[in-house]
This record gives C-alpha cells, structure tokens and sequence, in this order.
C-alpha cells in the first residue's frame, strides 16, 4: 500500500516537530556551550550588522526516537547590537539607486513557488498587516515546502498566471501561487508596491465557460472553515451582486490580471480581511465544471 502523503507545510521558521504526537511529548532545556555568541554579517551596502546568538536546546529526556537517539527541538534567537559602518559605507541615494532596477525577488534564488500571504502578528512587528510573499522551495517529501526567501510590500499586482494551494496545521490555510517558470521579473513600481509581471508562459489554453452579467469585480477569498475558494461578484460599489451566486472550489487557477484586496471591518478593524481581484474588464472566460474555478484573461 502507498504510503499516504502528508500535505504539512513545514516552515524554516517552525519549531514543532511535525509529529502527531508531538503535543503529548514533554522537552526539557539542556546546558550547552557554543562556539561563538556573535555573528557579524557584512551587507554589500558597507555596513557590518552584529547579533548576539542566544540558541536554545530542548531534549525529551523520557523517550528515545526513532533510532534510539534523543529528540531535539533547538532555535536561535538573533538579536542585533549593532551596525557598523565601514570605509564603502552607502548613503541611503546611493542604496536607492542600486536596488532601484533590481527584482523586488531574487530570480537567481533556487526556488519553485512564490507564494502569497498576508501577516497577522502584533503592533510591535513592522510587517503586521502587510502582505507576505514568499519564496519555496519543494521539500523532499510531497507538500513539504522550504523558505527561501520573503519580503513584505504594501501592495501587490500581476499578469503572472496564479494557482492555489492549501493546508491544515490545526486550522486550513489558503495561498494563491505563481511559479517561477511562468514569472519574468518582480518590479517595485513605487516603495512598497510590487507587481509580478509574467513572460509569457503558462497561459491557459481555451475555457469554455460564461461569464456573468452585471458585475465589475470578482473577489477571491479562502474560506479557512471549509478548505475551500470563493469567487464573489461585486458591483462598482464592491458590494455583492445579489442575482449573481458565488462560485466555489477546491482550487483557483487564472491568467488575468490580478491585484491584492484589503477590506477593514468596522467590527474588527484589527485584523483586516485579505483576498484577490480581478476586474471584469479582463476575463474572457470563467468555467467552474470542475473543481476548480478556471479563469481566462485577456492577453
């Protein structure tokens, strides 16, 4: 029998072992010594930033692994003391002029998937609030998906062909995805808004499918109760199209322009809603005979 593969997505910044048991295991901190508590990195704007480590190493001292050997859990904790600028040291013109032409995205990274979030922590993280693009790598087991790299702009846009993908960790979480293969570049157009901009490949072919009348905008969000997409119609005033009913589906797969979308509710103004936009002006097709809603842009 196949061994059923897991769909966890396991991120570099997770520090529980994906184990179902793992919440019933019990970790104990352990004395260590380190071979240095300061790490210094040197920027290519001609400052050095300087962290003091502070690792933390965790046993479970009352069962074995799968090989006999201890169960760890270990994390690194950087705090930085200080930066220090050096003879080459860059003024903030001279930075602005030398990323200004740069992918907001490295595309030289070794990567398969940008991925599309949106951050909710607290007020003392700089990103709250901020969409989340980031950068996998797949893992060595099917879902699995390694950080690379994220950034974190105020606002985003494309003409990328985007995917979806899903998981549960306690609760579903859903992402709309570009592959890299289909992407060019990622240009800041102004500071903080991005748009990925496609080369071309990974159109969808023909899409047999109507499009509804009486709208101006479809909004997809994910429902994270159901694991599922929602494309919602709305009119010019963003308000739902009553005659039209909302389409739904396990994925979302679309070559039309695309923006990011926030909404603030009035009765929880601290945790804004996110989905994706796509106007009505651009889509040729939609079809929704699968599981997936399948839309068709203008080129």
């Amino acid at each position: 029998m196949a061994k059923k593969q897991s769909n966890e997505y396991i991120n570099s910044a997770n520090q529980i072992p994906p184990d179902p048991n793992a919440k019933k295991k019990v970790f104990r901190s352990v004395r260590f010594k380190a071979d240095t508590e300061t790490l210094i990195i040197r920027t290519e704007i001609g400052y050095d930033l300087i962290f003091k480590l502070d690792p933390q190493i965790r046993v479970n001292p009352y069962e074995p692994g799968k090989n006999g050997t201890p169960e760890f859990q270990a994390n690194v904790l950087w705090k930085l003391t200080g930066v220090r600028p050096k003879a080459n040291a860059k003024k903030v013109s001279e930075i602005e002029e030398l990323i200004k032409n740069r992918s907001y995205v490295p595309m030289e990274l070794d990567f398969d998937i940008l991925q599309l979030g949106f951050v909710y922590s607290n007020n003392r993280d700089p990103n709250n609030h901020r969409w989340w693009i980031e950068a996998l790598k797949a893992g060595n087991k099917m879902g699995e998906w390694d950080s690379k790299f994220s950034e974190y702009p105020l606002q985003i846009k494309s003409d990328a062909p985007i995917g979806t993908r899903s998981w549960f960790d306690g609760i579903f979480h859903g992402r709309f995805t570009y592959s890299k293969d289909f992407v060019e570049t990622v240009i800041e157009e102004k500071p903080g808004h991005i748009y990925i901009k496609g080369n071309g490949k990974g159109r969808l072919g023909d899409v047999k499918g109507d499009v509804p009348e009486g709208f101006t905008h479809l909004r997809l969000r994910f429902d994270i109760r159901k694991d599922i997409w929602i494309g919602e119609f709305l009119d010019e005033n963003m308000q739902f199209v009553k005659t039209i009913a909302p389409v739904m589906a396990k994925n979302v797969k679309s070559d039309a322009r695309f923006r990011g979308y926030i909404t603030i509710d009035p009765q929880n103004p601290g945790r804004p809603k996110v989905s994706g936009m796509i106007l009505r002006d651009d889509i040729v097709a939609i079809d929704t005979s699968t599981n997936i809603i399948i839309i068709k842009g203008k080129v």
